[in-house]
């Protein structure tokens, strides 16, 4: 708490509660009470875990379990650290920590949180649909396909659409709660029992259950992942997904595995593809992606007992886009029109690129004539996107004494087009002829501006 003493009309004050607003408290009061606990001596059976404030006691023997609870709180209290009471529990096989209730060796939520999800009332605002959301978001492991069943939820909550609450939302939100309910406990992991991960994806994100069946316990979840796709991740071919998502599940069994053997279920199989190296077919993603992925599911096979079940499709797979699993989608650029003769005259393209210098950003604009190869580079300091403004203006300068149509083609870029737009000398609009101004005087000057979101066929 030194850090935070002050003086203040000459006498000497500091906090007794961390102060509200620093964003290094949960880190400070972890690290002071780690050091405290370390100090306490502990039988070699006895687990001690901390998380901020919360402790918990572990171990095989009750008696045992209870003498060092004891002891951590005499230690506590000797600090002038006060431990209300009803904090306190007593040794059991069930105890509630980190708001989730462990019972032997399952995870479950609690009995008044399964009471406050059988309450959630159908929204009637933003607000009430956060609420709602907030809690059951906590609780996502325990839900199957969580982010796209409430992916009509969270579209509701984005900015600028208008609050209409539809059976849709309505069947969403009680699919969610439904779900919850129904997997309410996870676990126990066993030992030896293998564990079957069924794995799928939809057009908005993937899903990733894991279970472990027999031949010693029953069916039981162990835990349900699950993610919305990004922008280029949606743009994956199929096959491209189907390496996404077993990596990832991978990635998340091999958090809870202790050597059991891993069988995988999807809508299609990638394993055997990956062991004989085979090449993957032609895709969108980056090329590094596709051998990282490749590399990760081998490590992972090499590492643990791997194999492929049946091909099991999950609720959510959009089985009509599985009809040809490595089909590259269309690609969202298209073919322009070839230049004019009079627009291949005289054509430039413009782009820029910025790096930092210590503490300042410096822009490199390049301006290429396509003809006669002529470049105009332009170096200074400001950003990738002053870099643009300035490469599109070193053409007008170079350009200022001609009086024949300029065709300047440059990546799509938002400031290019609201400064063109802007401009006060000229009626500009991307992709039409514009004629600039000077004053009350027309000098004749034409250009021709075209943002780079089509390829452009030119010769040579």
């Amino acid at each position: 708490m030194d850090h935070f003493a002050f003086t203040w009309e000459g006498q000497q004050y500091t906090f007794t509660r961390l102060p509200q607003g620093y964003k290094h408290s949960p880190t400070l009061a972890h690290h002071a009470l780690a050091k405290e606990l370390e100090k306490i001596p502990k039988p070699d059976n006895v687990d001690v875990y901390q998380y901020i404030d919360d402790i918990l006691v572990g171990g095989d023997e009750i008696g045992v379990v209870g003498d060092t609870q004891q002891e951590i709180i005499a230690h506590l209290e000797s600090l002038n650290l006060q431990i209300p009471s009803e904090k306190i529990q007593k040794p059991s096989q069930e105890v509630k920590f980190l708001g989730i209730w462990w019972k032997g060796g399952m995870t479950c939520i609690p009995p008044d949180t399964l009471i406050s999800l059988d309450q959630i009332k159908m929204p009637e605002s933003r607000k009430d649909l956060q609420q709602a959301l907030g809690l059951l978001v906590f609780w996502r492991k325990h839900i199957p396909d969580f982010s796209i069943i409430a992916r009509p939820l969270y579209d509701l909550l984005r900015k600028g659409v208008k609050w209409d609450w539809t059976p849709a939302q309505e069947e969403a939100l009680q699919l969610l709660i439904f779900e919850a309910t129904a997997h309410q406990a996870l676990g126990p992991i066993h030992p030896t029992d293998p564990f079957q991960v069924e794995w799928g994806f939809a057009s908005s994100g993937l899903s990733i259950h894991i279970w472990q069946r027999g031949p010693e316990g029953p069916t039981r979840p162990v835990g349900f992942y699950s993610r919305g796709f990004k922008d280029a991740e949606k743009r994956y071919t199929i096959w491209e997904k189907g390496l996404f998502v077993v990596s990832l599940a991978l990635i998340e069994v091999e958090k809870i595995t202790r050597q059991q053997p891993i069988v995988l279920r999807g809508p299609f199989k990638v394993i055997k593809a990956i062991t004989t190296g085979t090449p993957p077919p032609e895709g969108v993603a980056h090329r590094a992606s596709v051998r990282k992925w490749y590399a990760q599911i081998e490590y992972y096979c090499n590492t643990f007992s791997v194999t492929e079940g049946a091909v099991k499709n999950l609720a959510i797979q959009e089985t009509e886009s599985l009809d040809n699993t490595q089909e590259k989608p269309a690609s969202v650029i298209k073919v322009a029109p070839p230049f004019s003769p009079e627009q291949s005259t005289n054509s430039w393209f413009t782009d820029a690129s910025a790096r930092r210098e210590g503490k300042v950003w410096r822009y490199r604009a390049a301006a290429l004539h396509i003809s006669s190869g002529e470049r105009i580079i332009t170096e200074g300091e400001g950003s990738a996107q002053v870099g643009e403004l300035i490469a599109v203006w070193s053409v007008f300068q170079h350009e200022v004494q001609n009086t024949s149509l300029v065709c300047i083609t440059l990546t799509p870029m938002p400031c290019i087009k609201d400064v063109l737009s802007g401009f006060r000398f000229g009626n500009k609009m991307v992709g039409k002829l514009i004629e600039f101004q000077s004053g009350r005087r027309k000098n004749g000057r034409k250009f021709l501006i075209l943002q780079a979101t089509e390829i452009l066929p030119l010769d040579g």
